[in-house]
C-alpha cells in the first residue's frame, strides 16, 4: 500500500486532487495522414516485394525509391500516433496531458488564457484547444473528445488565476 501511494504522488495525482474528467484522443483526429501513411507505406512493401511494374527492375533500382516511400510513409504516422495516444486527465486541481513521448502536469494556478479553435474544412471539422501558461509556454490539444467540456474547466481555472472571477 505504501509504494502505491508513492507511485500516485510520483505521476501527480495526489497532489491534484482527485479525477473530474478524462479526455482521450480519436483515431479520427489523424484525419488525411492516415490514408497518406498507408498510402507511402503500402508503395514501399511493394517496391521491396517486386510486386506489379516494380517486378521488371533489378532490386539495386527500385531500392532507393522503396526506402524513400518507407521514410515518409513513418513521418506522416508520427502526427495521427501522437493524437491518437493522447489523453488530457482533469484533476481538480490541474491537468496532465499525457502523450505518447510525454506527460505534462499543469497546475490549475499555472492556466492564464484557454482558446478553443475549431477549424473547418468542406470534409471535416477539427477542434483545437490552445493553452497558454502562467510561465509563458504554449501548448495546443488537438483532436480530444469532448472538447467543449475540457474547455471550460481550463477557462474556469484561467479566470480564477487572473482574480477576475470569486471564489478563491
Amino acid at each position: 500500500m505504501i509504494a502505491l501511494a508513492a507511485r500516485l504522488r510520483q505521476c501527480g495525482r495526489v497532489e491534484m486532487g482527485r479525477s473530474l474528467s478524462v479526455h482521450r484522443g480519436s483515431f479520427g483526429a489523424g484525419g488525411w495522414l492516415w490514408y497518406v501513411s498507408a498510402v507511402c507505406l503500402l508503395a514501399a512493401a511493394s517496391g521491396f516485394a517486386g510486386v506489379g511494374t516494380a517486378a521488371k527492375q533489378a532490386f539495386a533500382e527500385r531500392a532507393p525509391a522503396s526506402v524513400g516511400a518507407l521514410v515518409m510513409g513513418v513521418a506522416f504516422l508520427v502526427v495521427p500516433l501522437l493524437r491518437w495516444r493522447q489523453t488530457v486527465e482533469i484533476f481538480e486541481h490541474g491537468f496532465v496531458w499525457s502523450r505518447l513521448h510525454r506527460v505534462l502536469r499543469v497546475a490549475a494556478t499555472e492556466v492564464r488564457e484557454v482558446r478553443w479553435l475549431k477549424h473547418q474544412t468542406k470534409r471535416s471539422a477539427q477542434d483545437e484547444v490552445k493553452v497558454d501558461l502562467g510561465n509563458g509556454q504554449r501548448h495546443s490539444i488537438v483532436g480530444v473528445s469532448n472538447p467543449e467540456k475540457l474547455v471550460n474547466f481550463l477557462r474556469s481555472w484561467a479566470r480564477l488565476g487572473d482574480g477576475t472571477a470569486s471564489g478563491r
